[in-house]
């Protein structure tokens, strides 16, 4: 295959499935001499752009982002997915670690909450209308002071949703971090479309294990089995993570209520 295109698919979309069945196509039409041709290889890369755009969000509409951004986010336990808004989006995608990512939570959450709170508005007149109401409640006792219950309301929400929604086999693999059934852990960016992979890689990441003090000590980022099992403490219950936790709740309730179970 010609280089420069095989260059540009990587570029757009990492090793997802999209790519393998791209790679296999361009495999197929190689012969053909077309993509040997600089000015279809331009008019290819317009193509993947149009088609990778249209496998985004509508925050992320007209924002710099790459499938690398997208992954490197997801593996901090970040989504993209619905929320949050442009501005936003951008300045978690520029900044240089995970530092200074969750300063950016910090700084802009009262604006991502209020993100969040749309999306569920938007859901409530949907088919999990009533995960969106509880999505709204927890952001009410949050507003009211009540960090921690609100935080853990989040983290039932996810329980629930994902139990719910998505067969057990199927939510084993997505959020699990041991190999089971002669299967290795999941890689959502290689496993899973674009868009599944930016709403359950960063759940993935919040359902880490948190059973030793040492996996304990090292997080500071939103934990599912953390706000479950060890409720004590700023490193736990804190509002950058019921930011980053709101965020995957809007999202998985954003894609829940809009992608069909056919889908899978």
């Amino acid at each position: 295959m010609n280089e420069n295109v095989r260059t540009m698919t990587r570029r757009f979309y990492a090793g997802s499935a999209v790519s393998k069945s791209l790679s296999r196509y361009l495999e197929g039409i190689q012969g053909l001499g077309i993509l040997n041709q600089p000015a279809r290889i331009a008019d290819f890369g317009k193509v993947l752009e149009k088609r990778r755009r249209q496998l985004l969000p509508s925050n992320l509409r007209g924002v710099d982002v790459t499938v690398e951004d997208l992954s490197r986010l997801a593996n901090e336990g970040v989504t993209l997915w619905a929320v949050p808004r442009r501005q936003t989006a951008q300045q978690l995608i520029a900044a240089p670690n995970s530092g200074a990512r969750r300063e950016v939570l910090g700084r802009r959450g009262r604006a991502i909450i209020d993100d969040c709170q749309e999306v569920a508005a938007y859901a409530a007149g949907g088919p999990h209308a009533a995960s969106a109401r509880e999505l709204e409640d927890a952001i009410a006792a949050e507003r009211d002071g009540y960090l921690g219950p609100a935080l853990s309301h989040i983290g039932g929400l996810l329980d629930s949703l994902m139990r719910d929604a998505i067969e057990n086999k199927l939510r084993v693999r997505l959020v699990g971090h041991k190999s089971s059934n002669n299967q290795p852990v999941m890689d959502h960016f290689d496993e899973l479309d674009l868009r599944k992979a930016m709403v359950f890689r960063p759940i993935w990441f919040a359902y880490r294990q948190m059973n030793t003090p040492d996996e304990r000590a090292l997080s500071t980022s939103f934990a599912r089995h953390g706000v479950a099992h060890v409720v004590t403490g700023a490193r736990v219950i804190s509002f950058r993570n019921f930011v980053q936790a709101a965020m995957l709740a809007a999202a998985l309730i954003s894609f829940l209520s809009w992608w069909s179970e056919a889908n899978w």
